[in-house]
């Protein structure tokens, strides 16, 4: 199995990378940070089985990027993935001609069996991928309103001082919040911390 993933989320990116990785051996994963990264290794010629775009990285316009993918390259299976998408996106994705949407939430099995689905010609959509929020599964793992609010920042690959600008908060408090989400999901650094949270849906 040979994955384009293009995703401008860094963390992000590298622990789906590494998840794919994990549950698929044998798998490559060749991870761009852009629209305009992955069409150059597409236009260089390199075969891919299957191509996984994320909806809101530079390039993309809307569903733009998806179409100019489609179109360039008919025969790749394509699919879209997104950690929030509204459900005329995902409608009008998979009518341009996507084999499915992909939430950035999804466990590292369940995310190598839609792929797998794919490849076999099967359309993927989860059943829960447009439901609002994450917040019950956060609170189920003993996880504080703030410190969901904190992981989901930090897995969008912003920095502490950002995390702490956006959520109206001091940077020492972040930091506190961090120490707090290692410990209760064992991490050892910001990339495993981020890596735990995508298979287990939080955030």
């Amino acid at each position: 199995m040979k994955i384009l993933l293009a995703d401008d989320q860094d963390l992000v990116r590298d622990s789906l990378v590494t998840l794919i990785s994990a549950y698929a051996p044998g798998a490559e994963v060749t991870g761009v940070a852009s629209l305009d990264a992955a069409l150059g290794m597409l236009r260089r010629g390199t075969r891919y089985d299957m191509a996984v775009l994320d909806l809101h990285m530079p390039g993309m316009n809307g569903l733009e990027g998806l179409r100019k993918v489609i179109i360039g390259w008919p025969d790749l299976p394509v699919a879209l993935m997104s950690g929030a998408a509204r459900d005329s996106d995902v409608e009008e994705a998979l009518a341009v001609g996507a084999k499915g949407y992909l939430p950035k939430t999804m466990a590292g099995k369940a995310l190598v069996r839609a792929l797998e689905l794919m490849l076999a010609g099967e359309i993927y959509l989860p059943s829960t991928a447009l439901r609002p929020g994450a917040g019950a599964s956060d609170r189920q793992s003993g996880l504080t309103e703030r410190e969901g609010q904190v992981l989901k920042q930090l897995k969008e690959g912003l920095a502490n001082k950002e995390i702490a600008q956006r959520l109206g908060i001091n940077v020492a408090t972040v930091k506190m919040h961090l120490r707090s989400l290692s410990k209760k999901l064992e991490a050892r650094n910001r990339t495993e911390l981020v890596l735990k949270a995508i298979q287990l849906g939080l955030g």
